[in-house]
This record gives C-alpha cells, structure tokens and sequence, in this order.
C-alpha cells in the first residue's frame, strides 16, 4: 500500500461538530479484527425508493492506545481509530452489478487498510464531548480519534509495544480451585468453565483493570464455591420467590401447557446453573437458564456475599 492513504470518505455532516477540525499526527496500536459500526445514512434507489444503494457506515478499528504526537499525549485506550466508509450494497434496480462489485471492492480495501498487532502512523482529529448528545458525552469518545489518513504502516513506539503486548499474550489467575483463569481482555474478566450439578458453568472473576490486584476477590470466588451448595439452594430459593407471580402470569399465556401453574419448588427445580460472575468487592452475579419458565429469558440473581441475595430479574 503506497503512503499517504486517504482512510474511507469525507465525513459526514452529523460529525463534524464532534471532532475537531484540526488534525493532529498520531501512533495508534491496532488490535483490528473486523469492522463493524454503525449505519449513518442509506441513500435508496429513485425508481422505487425502497431498495439501498449506498450505506454510509461509521466504524473503526480497535486500539489499545495512541501516541498524540501534535500534543505529546499518549493514552491506553479501549477506544477506537474511527471513520466512515460505504458498506455494501446488493445490485438493485439503482444499482448496477458492476457498481455493487465496486463497492465490495472498495470495502474490502477499506478492511485491508489495518492489520492487528501493529503500530502505525496516521493523521487524525481528536474529539469533542458533547453533553447534549450522551453516546458522545462519556470516557470511550473522548479516547477516540477520527482517522483521516494512514501515513506509515510501520512504526516502533515501546509505549505501544508493551500495550499490544500485554493484549496478545494470554495473562492468567492461578487458583487453587479453579486451575488457571484466563482474562478475557475484551470483557476484563478471568474464567474458567467447571462442572455444577453435573453441567458446565462459567466462573468469572470481574475486574476494573488489567492491573487490579485481583487476590482478594479471588479468594471471596473461591469461598463461595467452596459452599456452592448451600448458595445455590438460597439464590433458587429466593429467585423463586421473588418471580414466581410474574412466572404464572407468563403461564397464562402459555399454548403449549395450558392450566400450567408454578410453585415455589417446581419454579427453584426448573432452573440451571449458566454462569456466576464475582466481582472483587463481593458482589456477584448468578446466571440461570429459565427452564422455559420466561419461554428462553435467563433468570438473574444478585447478590454480595455479605448479604445474599438482593435482587432477582429475568434478563435477554
């Protein structure tokens, strides 16, 4: 690829005002996988107005950091490098097939641009907060930059070296009941699948950060699996309770099992162990499948280890 290489197309009118309009010169560490993004306008075909020929797609690529060489910045980040592009659209009435085949092209192009693992050069425009607009008022925009052009796809940085370093080498949690944990860098939590009343279950150990010391809660993951038992006798229990008259007014709706009625029993016995997430200051998630009791919804307790259980949901 020959440099400098113009990243996507212009900007549209809906972002100016949420990047600033000078550029700065940045190192950026990708950790690109695939694009994804957001639609921002659909432009349709004329004759019947109901069939896309042009999408205009706001994405971006995953990074763990930047080097803001125009202001001597750098940040670790799990923002991303962002612009625009056209997705893809299928030959239509308004769009020809050599036109579709063009536009595939020139997105495949457009993904070819990044490589994971690598630090490159690009010029950029750093963002703006926006209060009024909240996906734009938060921490995650404000790491964000909006790519313009890549300049070299071959740069050294240690700073960033040592972030895409820490990303692709696997960092585990030895524990003495649950072998070694694998932090899910994307997620920031350490897991591990075991058995629990002979079916797999995911344990999680939820962190803040790479760097938390993550010991103390680790040791409360392990002291609650050491009485899983009488835990998840008290979670169904309480679960049961807790859902049981929205369970039999979802009943009543029920086609397949008509006159089908709940109780407390048959409700906590429906349920099976999915996943249980600790965080490090005790509190803790228990994930259930619903048994068909919500027709698929997981059924959720919260919780802390100090106090039990405190709160019972139905989620997805």
């Amino acid at each position: 690829m020959k440099y400098p290489y113009k990243v996507g197309i212009s900007m549209p009118d809906e972002l100016k005002d949420r990047y600033e309009t000078e550029p700065h010169e940045y190192l950026i560490g990708s950790r690109f996988e695939y694009l994804t993004g957001v639609v921002r306008d659909i432009r349709y075909d004329t004759k019947y107005g109901t069939w896309p020929i042009e999408r205009i797609l706001e994405t971006g690529v995953d990074i763990v950091g930047y080097v803001d060489l125009t202001a001597n910045v750098q940040v670790r980040t799990r923002g991303k490098a962002c612009f625009t592009a056209v997705h893809p659209c299928q030959p239509t009435d308004g769009l020809s097939k050599e036109e579709a085949e063009a536009q595939q092209a020139e997105y495949d192009r457009t993904k070819a641009i990044f490589q994971p693992n690598k630090i490159y050069r690009v010029k950029g425009l750093p963002p703006i907060s926006r209060p009024d607009l909240q996906p734009f008022n938060n921490e995650y925009h404000m790491q964000c930059i909006y790519v313009l052009e890549v300049l070299s796809d071959n740069e050294e940085n240690e700073f960033l070296q040592n972030l895409l370093n820490m990303w692709y080498n696997p960092v585990t949690l030895h524990s003495e009941a649950f072998g070694d944990m694998v932090l899910d860098k994307e997620l920031l939590w350490f897991t591990v699948e075991k058995q629990w009343r002979r079916k797999p279950v995911q344990i999680n150990l939820k962190i803040q950060n790479e760097n938390e010391d993550a010991a103390e809660g680790l040791s409360l993951l392990e002291q609650f699996w050491k009485k899983k038992a009488n835990w998840d006798k008290k979670l169904r229990t309480f679960a049961a309770k807790e859902l049981l008259a929205l369970a039999n007014d979802w009943a009543s709706s029920d086609d397949e099992h008509p006159g089908r009625v709940w109780t407390e029993e048959s409700f906590a016995n429906a349920l099976t162990n999915e996943s249980i997430t600790m965080y490090t200051d005790g509190s803790f998630e228990m994930w259930y499948d619903d048994g068909g009791i919500f027709f698929g919804h997981a059924v959720v307790v919260y919780g802390d280890v100090q106090n039990g259980a405190t709160e019972a949901k139905t989620e997805g």
